[in-house]
């Protein structure tokens, strides 16, 4: 399972034409290892997917809140092939990083 291209309705255009996935990418490749739950052991290629997956998910679930989505999120996460690398529990937090980074940049709050 992929999480590329998770766009839904007029409105999560709007929002998908806000959020430049190579901005995101190079920003989280040299944020991460500042992040408390990040294991200094584990490159970025292996956070990569759960940054991905956090603001391609805040784009699909426009109207709910991280703790709202995260139970599709976590069943998605856990079908997915990333669950092999970084298991949903080690995951979830870049992924609401990155939902919140994305939350806050097209709210205007940052």
């Amino acid at each position: 399972m992929s999480f590329g291209g998770i766009a839904g309705g007029l409105g999560g255009k709007a929002v998908a034409e806000q959020i430049d996935p190579t901005v995101e990418s190079t920003y989280w490749e040299s944020e991460y290892e500042n992040r408390p739950y990040c294991d200094n052991t584990v490159a970025y290629d292996t956070y990569e997917p759960a940054y991905r997956y956090g603001w391609e998910g805040r784009n699909r679930y426009q109207d709910k809140t991280f703790e709202s989505a995260e139970a599709d999120l976590r069943r998605d996460w856990e079908k997915s092939e990333h669950n092999k690398s970084l298991t949903w529990n080690k995951a979830k937090h870049a992924t609401r990083d990155a939902w919140n980074r994305v939350t806050e940049r097209t709210s205007g709050t940052s």
